[in-house]
Parts: C-alpha cells; sequence; structure tokens
C-alpha cells in the first residue's frame, strides 16, 4: 500500500506537468493529456471527453477553429505554447465553459485574441506577435482573472485605453512586457486597474525613465502593494529591486543566508510603509533605487534564500517557463 502512494506521488509530482494546472485542475491521472512535442497539426477529436488536463505544446498546429474541443466539456487546463499558432476562432472555447487556465505563449498570433473566457483564471498570451496592447472588449467579461501574462517583443507602446476592458475585473497579478524597450507610456493606463495587487514589469527604460516615473504615478492609484521589475535598466544584465512588506531582523535569520544578510545590513531594500503618507517617499526611493540598479545587483541564489524565508517580492526567474 505504501509503495502504490509513492508511486502515484511521483507520477503526479512530476517535472513536465504544470503546477498550476494540477493546483486548480487536477482530479485524476486518467484525466491527464500530455501530447506535446508530438508533430501533430491538429488537436485529435478522439480525446476521452472526462480530460480536464491538456498539453498541445510544440506541436505545428496554426489554426484553432470549429470543434477543436467541443467534446471537452470538462476541460480545466489548457496549454498550447511554441504551435506557431496564427489565428483562433473567438468561438472556439465555447463548449469548455470550465476552462480556468489557458496558455498560449511563444506563438505566432498578430493581434491580442478576442477570447470569452467566464472561468478563466489563468491568461498567458506572452512572447506572441501583436503590436498593440489593446484588449478586445470581451475581456471585460474575465470577472474569474487572477493572473494575466502579456508581452510582445513588437508592442513598445501603451495607450490610455488599453485594458479599458479591465477596469472592473479583479485582476490581482498582471505580468507585462517581453524585456524590449518601450517607446512611449501614455498616463492613466495602469491606474485604471483599480483591482490590481501585484505587477511585474518586464520591459527596459533606458534613456526613457519618464515613462517610470508616470507608471509609478498610476500605480500608487491602484491597490498594488508588490512588483517586480525584470531588465528594467539594461537589457545586458538583470536588475532586481526587493521591496520588504514587513521589516525583517537581521539576527532572525540562519547564518547560511550570507547574501541576505549582506543584504539587509547594506539596506539595498525597501520597505512598505504602512503609514499612508510616507507612501509618496516609498515611491521616490523606489524610482531613485531604480536609476542607480547597476550598483545593487543580486546573486539568484540570494533571491531564492529571500523567497524562501520572507514575504516580499521575488526576482523572475531566468527561464520564461517558469511562469507556468
Amino acid at each position: 500500500m505504501l509503495f502504490g502512494l509513492l508511486l502515484t506521488l511521483d507520477i503526479v509530482s512530476g517535472a513536465d506537468l504544470d503546477p498550476n494546472g494540477l493546483r486548480l485542475c487536477f482530479t485524476s491521472i486518467s484525466k491527464i493529456q500530455d501530447l506535446s512535442g508530438q508533430n501533430r497539426t491538429a488537436v485529435p477529436l478522439n480525446l476521452p471527453e472526462d480530460t480536464e488536463y491538456l498539453d498541445m505544446s510544440q506541436n505545428p498546429i496554426q489554426e484553432l477553429t470549429g470543434e477543436a474541443f467541443s467534446k471537452l466539456h470538462h476541460l480545466c487546463f489548457l496549454k498550447m505554447a511554441d504551435c506557431g499558432l496564427t489565428e483562433i476562432s473567438p468561438r472556439v472555447f465555447d463548449k469548455i465553459p470550465f476552462l480556468k487556465i489557458l496558455n498560449l505563449t511563444l506563438n505566432k498570433l498578430s493581434a491580442i485574441p478576442d477570447l470569452l473566457l467566464p472561468n478563466i483564471q489563468i491568461l498567458d498570451l506572452s512572447y506572441n506577435f501583436y503590436r498593440s496592447y489593446q484588449l478586445p472588449k470581451a475581456y471585460k467579461n474575465q470577472k474569474n482573472l487572477e493572473l494575466f501574462v502579456l508581452g510582445s517583443a513588437n508592442a513598445t507602446s501603451v495607450h490610455l485605453s488599453d485594458f479599458d476592458p479591465l477596469q472592473n475585473v479583479t485582476l490581482q497579478h498582471l505580468i507585462l512586457g517581453a524585456e524590449t524597450k518601450w517607446l512611449t507610456y501614455e498616463s492613466g493606463a495602469l491606474a485604471k486597474l483599480q483591482h490590481l495587487q501585484e505587477i511585474s514589469l518586464k520591459a527596459t527604460f533606458c534613456e526613457k525613465m519618464n515613462l517610470l516615473d508616470l507608471i509609478l504615478a498610476d500605480l500608487n492609484k491602484t491597490q498594488v502593494t508588490a512588483m517586480r521589475f525584470h531588465r528594467s535598466i539594461s537589457v545586458q544584465q538583470d536588475s532586481m529591486v526587493f521591496i520588504l512588506l514587513e521589516p525583517i531582523s537581521v539576527d532572525s535569520l540562519s547564518k547560511r543566508f550570507i547574501g541576505l544578510r549582506s543584504i539587509l545590513k547594506q539596506k539595498t531594500y525597501l520597505e512598505w510603509p504602512k503609514e499612508e503618507h510616507k507612501r509618496q517617499v516609498f515611491w521616490a526611493s523606489l524610482k531613485a533605487m531604480l536609476h542607480r540598479a547597476d550598483k545593487f545587483m543580486v546573486l539568484k541564489e540570494v533571491a531564492l534564500a529571500i523567497s524562501e524565508t520572507t514575504p516580499l517580492i521575488n526576482a523572475f526567474e531566468d527561464s520564461k517557463d517558469d511562469t507556468f
């Protein structure tokens, strides 16, 4: 009996299975279909109707139209990363009302697809080919959306109306950008996301630090208390900014966290102030730190040590796959 239990746990926690998919959608191994990298040109029509978890990544599927998922009424997790997708029918997901996670990263979509997904919680449309962050009006119906990943190397500007459909959506975490230089940011764009609690910016602001001023001013009008900046200063090296949500005593940390103890002693971090009147100073301090972030380079091992011991902002992992 013990052997059978250990074997089951080993299968479920396999490295190829998405942790969010397992957390939100997993009920049985028999309902998982991993068909990634099998050189398929379409979604099979003979999949078990009780499939809940489907990975079709790295198959040459250029279009999703018609009845691709017409029989998969229980599908909760769908990943089609790196398939070369160029077109998605707005109605293709109508037959899967319980879809909670959709990952379409690393495809060739020339526009943000017009999707109606009433129960979606995690949506990844990053690293596609679209040139604008303008969201279709249908996104106002994504009432359960918690994590939204959006980014394209071709999208170098953020316009005032881009996120209008999400104004009344309780989006908690937005990951925005594709490690490219932003040229313009229209003030007020992010301020419309009143329910936003966390934002991760994957963009560079070289010689455009005024854009960062506008972004920080907008975020100060939202509920954001956690931020991550990835390659925010230079495309040649990663800069990390740590923001502590509560004070940490150096003496309370194990001596094995040498790097973390060093950071805390040098005060190369920011604390989120509880007093409302001090938060303007916080934003000014963050801006100043980003201006000179090259002086505060921190090793990945230190970031991991912090994430294991404190409730603060974690640095991005080096690979894109760590997001999902």
